[in-house]
This record gives structure tokens, sequence and C-alpha cells, in this order.
């Protein structure tokens, strides 16, 4: 069985009702039910005409025009009811006074019933002379307009079915409104323009209603009185008769203008003076406009009234688009507003990136004319230095030429040494696994041994280890060689000074410790490690057939500056003074290019290697962990893989150096040691 789908529809609206019936709501959907189910009974047919559901209009006019009823309907009243708002319904009533003294009043009625039968009960009674204003409320989806009665704190508020049944209301009350000051007006210029009038209408008991008997009570006009004679009635004829031409012109002058614009002409004005039974005489436009106004038709009034309804309408819909315009203009404003900002936000932002880009150039250029400057600067130190070496190599030839005839020995062991400790292979191996001597992990152990030459330039830590008989007290006259070995080239040295390089100037002073434990082996130029790094430089002063002469020149810059001690280079430094002063021949140094990585060593202040400030000898425990510093800073896995071979090659004798030098250390410290027990 098939279902039709208005009648789906009507029930789903009256599920709807019924819901908002259980919470005692009203809205305009119960009226829409309404009449859906009169369309239903319509169009079905099987329900009496007597069981449709009645309908109730919230706007009427009466159909008897002379009714003192205005107008009525049904309407929805927001009021209180146990401390929350409810809507209900009322019967609102606008009757105009019919009697003298009775203004027109708005009565709001409720229905209820009583023993089966309707009765109205009077709610509200609101004088028009008492209404202030009269406004349409804007309510999404209802209809409201609220009525502001003088001395109510609250406005009362009403719901319509419609637009236009509200606005019907709001205009027919403003013209109650007005028409009840029209009516003040007229009877304040009646008794005070005619004060006989009435006084002839009560004298004559009651004749008006034979003068004038189309005015009645049922009309609900007040009953006008018999034409009086006032007071300036006596002028004289000759007054009247003198303007007589003159007004004659100015009437024909004027019924010509009142056809144009709509009103009314004097004489139509005087007709219904004399119909209201006045006398005319001597009374101008705005009295007889006054009278006419007075005893105007209801019908006028209704047409007033929709005049009036015609007007609100019609600034009802200039206000409508006077918002609307107003909204536009402002949107366009706003608009107009956010294009402008974001385009002052564009111009900041470009002038600040232009800014910017003007600060990154100067500072481009100033870093380019800086590093110039250094490159410069260090070219012309290295030019210095080289100018420098050279007589005093000079120097340093013939003086050893003529008081160490031991430095003439073999090349061989000379070459032997380059090859085994600057240029990567290694022929001498730890004491023990357990031993603090590091090779460097590029070296390798594999190259075959030569004679007697090679052997002298092996490292004492490969030798086993025995007492040096210096140290035994019958070896006194042996502790006092060295200083008888060294007079005479220190006297040589003292009679012709050479210059000495820029690079030694800047070094750390060297220090003497006077304690116990003194290093005397670094001191003795016949130890095995000294005479290695002697030979190193006997070799790169005297034979000068090297592969590669710039790695010679660093080698051997890095040797005077930083290695051995002067003026003889002969004994390697302590390890607490390379530690110190390694900064110094870390690149830019000797021709070697400079690289980021080497700016991440932090110098070590030698008085941190110190055992404290009454002892000036070096400590074990810091200078191990120094040493391990650098020997992280060193190791090849660690350098930068886009290091030159002359990069590599200062890691690799750095690494070296101080390898052999904290060794010495160490060899001194168990010689001690031993000597002591």
């Amino acid at each position: 069985m098939s279902i039709n789908p208005e009648n789906a529809n009507l029930a789903q609206l009256l599920r709807e009702c019924a819901s908002l019936v259980e919470r005692n709501e009203h809205s305009a959907l119960l009226y829409k039910a309404v009449e859906a189910l009169n369309r239903y009974a319509e169009t079905t047919g099987h329900i009496d005409s007597s069981t449709k559901v009645s309908r109730r209009l919230s706007f009427q006019r009466p159909k008897n025009t002379k009714s003192t009823l205005i107008a009525n309907g049904w309407l929805e009243q927001n009021r209180k009811s146990r401390f929350r708002n409810v809507w209900k319904e009322v019967l609102a009533s606008l009757v105009e006074g019919s009697r003298e003294g009775e203004e027109t009043t708005l009565w709001i009625q409720r229905e209820r019933i009583v023993n089966g039968k309707s009765t109205l009960e009077a709610l509200h009674q609101i004088p028009m002379k008492w209404m202030l204003d009269v406004k349409m409320l804007e309510f999404y989806g209802e209809y409201r307009f609220a009525i502001t009665v003088y001395n109510v704190p609250e406005d009362f508020i009403f719901r319509t079915r419609g637009e236009e049944t509200c606005r019907e209301w709001i205009a027919t009350l403003k013209s109650a409104k007005e028409s009840g000051k029209v009516d003040k007006a007229s009877k304040a210029a009646k008794e005070t323009e005619f004060p006989d009038l009435l006084n002839e209408k009560k004298s004559n008991g009651g004749t008006g209603d034979k003068l004038f008997p189309d005015l009645n009570m049922e009309n609900g006009q007040p009953e006008p009185s018999a034409p009086p004679m006032p007071e300036n009635s006596s002028r004289t004829s000759s007054s009247s008769s003198h303007g007589h031409e003159n007004g004659m012109r100015n009437e024909a002058n004027s019924q010509q203008t009142n056809k144009a614009s709509g009103r009314k002409t004097i004489a139509e004005l005087r007709a219904i003076a004399h119909g209201a039974g006045y006398d005319t005489r001597g009374m101008e436009r705005a009295d007889l406009e006054k009278i006419a106004a007075y005893f105007a038709p209801v019908s006028e009034r209704n047409a007033a009234v929709q005049s009036n309804q015609k007007s609100v309408q019609e600034t009802q819909q200039e206000r409508t688009t006077r918002i609307q315009k107003e909204i536009e203009e402002r949107r366009k404003a706003e608009e107009a507003e956010r294009l402008r900002k974001q385009q002052e936000d564009e111009r900041i932002r470009q002038q600040q990136q232009y800014v910017q880009q003007k600060r990154e150039e100067a500072k481009q250029r100033q870093e380019a004319v800086r590093k110039q400057a250094e490159e410069a600067k260090r070219r012309q130190q290295q030019q210095q230095q080289q100018e420098q070496w050279l007589p005093q190599q000079q120097w340093k030839n013939s003086t050893q030429a003529s008081s160490s005839p031991r430095r003439r020995q073999p090349v061989g062991g000379v070459n032997q040494f380059e090859s085994t400790r600057f240029f990567g292979s290694n022929n001498h191996t730890q004491a023990g696994e357990s031993g603090p001597r590091r090779k460097y992990p590029g070296h390798t152990a594999n190259q075959p041994n030569q004679a007697g030459t090679q052997q002298q330039s092996v490292p004492s830590s490969q030798q086993p280890f025995k007492a040096p008989q210096y140290h035994q007290p019958q070896g006194r006259p042996q502790q006092q060689y060295p200083q008888q070995q060294q007079q005479q080239p220190q006297q040589t040295y003292q009679r012709q000074p050479p210059p000495q390089p820029q690079a030694q100037q800047q070094s750390q002073p060297q220090q003497t410790y006077t304690t116990p434990g003194e290093n005397q082996r670094t001191k003795d130029p016949t130890s095995p490690l000294n005479q290695k790094y002697a030979k190193a430089m006997g070799s790169d002063q005297e034979s000068g057939q090297d592969d590669d002469a710039i790695i010679a020149v660093v080698r051997r810059n890095v040797l005077m500056t930083w290695a051995l001690v002067p003026p003889q280079y002969n004994m390697l430094r302590p390890i607490d003074q390379l530690l110190s002063s390694i900064q110094t021949v870390l690149p830019p140094f000797g021709g070697v290019a400079s690289h980021d990585y080497f700016a991440k060593w932090k110098p070590i202040n030698h008085q941190d290697l110190l055992i404290g400030a009454a002892m000036t000898g070096p400590d074990e425990a810091k200078l191990k962990k120094a040493v391990r510093k650098l020997r992280v800073f060193l190791h090849p896995d660690r350098l930068p893989k886009e290091f030159d071979a002359k990069q590599t090659f200062v890691c690799k004798m750095l690494w070296d150096v101080s390898n052999d030098a904290y060794e010495e250390f160490l060899k001194n410290k168990d010689e001690l040691e031993w000597i002591r027990s």
C-alpha cells in the first residue's frame, strides 16, 4: 500500500506540533499545521464543515464603517508565568471613544472557557494618549512589535503570524495616536475660537440632531451643536465687502493651486463647516481645515490610516535600503583598508629585505678586504721569516762544521729518520702493549732495517730499560759533560748572534724546573731522542736534496719554532712546554694553508699543567689529560677529508713530537722512582 507524500508530510508536521505542545511552546509551526489540516479537510470531503479547524485572523477591520471598532485580531503576547516567559494568545481590539471625554483605547483580552462557554477577560486597557511609541522588533523568523506605555517599566510585546499584519497593527496604532492629538487640538480650538458655540448648543436643548441628521452616536463622533453667533460676527458689512473683490481673485487662484496639489478648496472646506453648523464668516483656511479634519468621515480616516501604512512601508524600505547601502560602503571601506595595510606591510618587508641585503653585501666586502689584508700580512711575514732564516742557517752550518764533528754522519740515517717519522713509515715498535707510546695510525711497521746508522736513530723506548750512569754518584763528572760540551758552541753563538725568526720571538719562554724529578734526559744532547731530532735538523741543513722542498721547509720551521730548544736545536723541549705552545705552529704557519678545523683547538695555559703554586713541576695527571686531548684533536679519523698534503704532514709531525716528549717524561719518572727505591 503506497502512502501519499502529502499525508506523510502532514503526519511529520503534526508530530512536530505535538512536541511543541508538550513543551508548552508556541511557534509559527502551529499555524502552519492548522492550515495544513484545513486543506486536508477540504480535499478529503469526508469531514463535516462544522468540524473544520477555526482560523483566527491576526488583523481585521469591521465591515460596518460606522462602527467604533477600528481594528481587532488574535495576537500572541509575551507574558511571565511561573518565573519564565511564555506566549499567550490574546484578543487585541482598538476601540474609538464614542462619548464625550472617552479616549481611543487598545483593549487586550484573553479567552476563558467557563461551564463550556467562552468568555473574554480584560487584561490591559491602554489609552492611546498614554502610548509613547510603537515599533517593530527585528527577530529572525518571527514578526513582533512592542508598545511603550507611559509610566510602565516594561514594553508590551506582541507577535503576529505574518509581516503584513504586524505592519498593519503598527500603522493603525500610530494613526490612532495622531488622530487623538488632532481631536485635542480641534477641541481646544473650538473652545477658544468659538466659545459661544457650545453655549448656544446647550441653550438650544439638543437641536443639533435636527440641524445635522447625518451625525449621530452610531458614527462614533461627538454630537455637533447649533451654529453659534460669535462675538466677532457684528462686524460691519462694509468691512466684509471691502475686500470682496480681492477675496474672489485669491479664491480663484487658490482653487487652481489646490487642484494641482490635491488639497481641498476653500469652497469645499466652507461647505464642510456649514454642514457642521459653523458660521465661516471671517475664518481663515487654517480654521476651516481644522473643522474639516475634525468632522471628516470614517472612510477618510481609514484612507489616512492606509496612507500612513504606505508611508511606514516606504520608510521601512528606505531604511532597509539605507542600511544595506551603509553595510556595502562599510565593507568597501574595510576592504580598501585591508588592501592598504597589505600594501604597506609588503612595502615595509621589501624595504627591510633591501636594507638587510645591503648590510650583508657590506659585511661580505669587509670580510673579503680583511681576508686579503690577512693574506698579504701572512705572506709578508713568511717572506721576512725566510729572509731571516737563510743567514741564520748559513751561520749555523759554518758553526756546526767547525765545533761538532759528530754531526758529520751518514746521510742514510737521516733519510731513514725522515722516511720513518715524517713520511708515513715506522721502523720502531713499542716496548710493550701496556706502554704509553702511541704510534700515529697512518704509519706502517714493515720497513727493512739498515746497518749501524739506523740503530742510532731508533728511539730509546725500543731498547731494554737501563738506569743511566749519569744519575749515579760516581757518574757526577758525566753529568757535567753536556755542559762542557756546550760551552764552545754557546761562546761562538754569543760572539756572532744570528737574527731570530719572528715566530721564535713569540714562543713561550723556556722554564727550568728545580724539583728532584727534573728531566735530565731532555737536557742531554747525547740521548737517542735528542740525537734523532738533531740529525733531522742536520739533514735539512746539509743535504738540501729533499724531494719536496716545501715540506722540508715546513718541517724545519716547526722544529726550530716549537719542538727544539734554541740556540743549538739539538734537544727536545719538555712535554708541558710543547702542550702550552702548540697553537703557535698550527696553520696558518710556515706556508701551510689555514683551515677552520685548526681554530677549534683551545690553547692550554702552562700554569694549569703544574702541580701547584709552591712546586713548579708538571703534574702527571694533568699532562695525561692534556696529551689525550691533543691526540683526539690530531687523530687521522677526525681530520677533515679536504686536508692537503702539507696540512696532513703537520698533523702527523705534531703527533709524533708530542708522543716522543710524553714518553721521555714517563721514562724519566720511572727512572727517578727506581733510584729512590
